[in-house]
């Protein structure tokens, strides 16, 4: 069977793939896992792309897992794509959904804006209790690590046209077709400039992965991953 790995986005877990994880697991052997600082799993030194980009490396390599395809949501995207740009050999595809590629600092300016945690149990008391449930004491400090990556993401923008021209794995760009956080033209150029990528809308679709259908979702990277096998 093959084998995928499904990555959380930034502020989330993974239980947040769960029932997507499901979904793929009639089929697929279907590996998950918290990036540091997420859930219950400690912060590390360092919290950035690059720090997450190694512990997907490590998840890999300490489960023996060779040549996997990797449905990457919202930040797990980048950091797949992070990851593929550094070690060309280790991934066999990638599938990302909602994944931001415009971090100018005008849109860290807007992004980081509502990040603040008297701002989200104010505004956003749901999502502020969600954060507290899944990253118990540890989620306001979250918060400010997070504010700071995309500070960090927009300084370096190590992920481009340029960069990405050099890719030589099978790209697989979503997005929902209501995603407010990620624009339409960002998500085409990033596709247009992988030599090997394809690109998908999804309907109905806002950027939250529990908007999405996740029978379409399910479908279409069952069909992206058999299309490898040819």
């Amino acid at each position: 069977m093959e084998k995928i790995v499904l990555l959380h986005g930034a502020l989330g877990e993974k239980s947040d793939l769960e029932p997507l994880a499901k979904l793929l697991a009639i089929n697929m052997t279907v590996y998950s896992f918290n990036f540091s600082g997420h859930g219950q799993v400690p912060f590390f030194t360092h919290f950035d792309i690059d720090q997450f980009s190694n512990e997907l490396e490590l998840f890999l390599t300490s489960h023996n897992i060779n040549k996997a395809h990797i449905f990457g949501y919202s930040m797990g995207g980048y950091v797949a794509l992070n990851l593929a740009l550094k070690n060309k050999q280790i991934l066999k595809s990638i599938i990302t959904l909602g994944t931001k590629f415009n971090w100018d600092k005008k849109t860290v300016g807007l992004e980081t804006q509502s990040m603040q945690e008297e701002l989200l149990i104010k505004k956003s008391p749901e999502f502020a209790d969600s954060l507290k449930r899944k990253h118990g004491l540890n989620w306001v400090k979250l918060l400010e690590k997070t504010r700071e990556m995309m500070f960090a993401i927009s300084e370096k923008n190590s992920i481009n046209i340029q960069t990405l021209s050099g890719l030589n794995i099978p790209v697989l760009i979503g997005l929902g077709d209501h995603d407010s956080m990620v624009g339409l033209d960002e998500t085409f150029t990033i596709y247009k400039s992988i030599p090997q990528s394809k690109m998908f809308v999804l309907p109905n679709s806002k950027h939250p992965i529990k908007s999405v259908n996740l029978e379409l979702l399910g479908s279409i990277i069952r069909n992206f991953v058999k299309e490898q096998q040819k």
